[in-house]
């Protein structure tokens, strides 16, 4: 995967949850969405920081598949890259599900 692939999968990933993902909080946070936003931003950060430790450790292809396969097993390893794949799948869906309604907002 080059860097314009990887950087296309972490953008769809991340950056369309955004357009998304505060109408859906801040119907649910019944007027705590700014901690809810903060408490999202925290876990994402320590995410972000837990793959950059991985990825030092483990120079090589794999992502989240290759730490589990070398945390655990390869089985392990195998169930952690359907469940990413499953993963991406259900964000592009997500994501094309509320698109339709941006995008009736432009013909109003």
């Amino acid at each position: 995967m080059g860097a314009g692939a990887l950087f296309a999968a972490c953008y769809g990933n991340v950056g369309s949850s955004i357009y998304y993902a505060l109408g859906v909080t801040a119907a649910f946070a019944l007027g705590l969405t700014p901690v809810a936003l903060i408490l999202a931003g925290f876990i994402f950060v320590t995410t972000a920081l837990n793959y950059a430790e991985g990825t030092a450790a483990l120079p090589h292809a794999g992502g989240s598949s290759s730490f589990a396969r070398r945390a655990f097993n390869a089985p392990i390893g195998y169930i952690v890259g359907w469940v990413q794949l499953l993963n991406y799948t259900a964000t592009v869906s997500i994501s094309s599900y509320f698109a339709i309604s941006y995008v009736g907002f432009l013909g109003k």
